[in-house]
């Protein structure tokens, strides 16, 4: 391969790889335009944006409320525990009554 062939095959290459990437200028514009809603089919961006959007909301909801259950679970055990603790010392004291008489 001669310097001519060479020096032609780096720039193709140059060119190729110059193309693969966008420019910071490419890259701005994309930014205004999204900011402008100016994109290429906008309306289903958009909407995939706000699906994305709800799908994370609906997360967080959940997360807490799974958080509000767990602690209201865990409330209704101890007090139900209570309880049972309560009737236990009921019977054992009547039991010791019983005996007694």
């Amino acid at each position: 391969m001669n310097t001519k062939q060479l020096l032609s095959a780096l720039f193709a290459a140059l060119v190729l790889l110059a193309g693969c990437q966008k420019s910071a200028v490419e890259k701005a514009e994309d930014k205004v335009n999204d900011a402008l809603d100016r994109r290429p089919a906008e309306e289903i961006r958009d909407a995939a944006e706000e699906v994305a959007g709800a799908a994370k909301d609906l997360g967080g909801a959940v997360r807490d409320t799974a958080k509000d259950v767990a602690h209201d679970a865990k409330k209704a055990a101890s007090e139900a525990a209570e309880e049972v603790r309560d009737a236990a010392q009921k019977v054992k004291e009547s039991a010791k009554e019983a005996a007694n008489h």
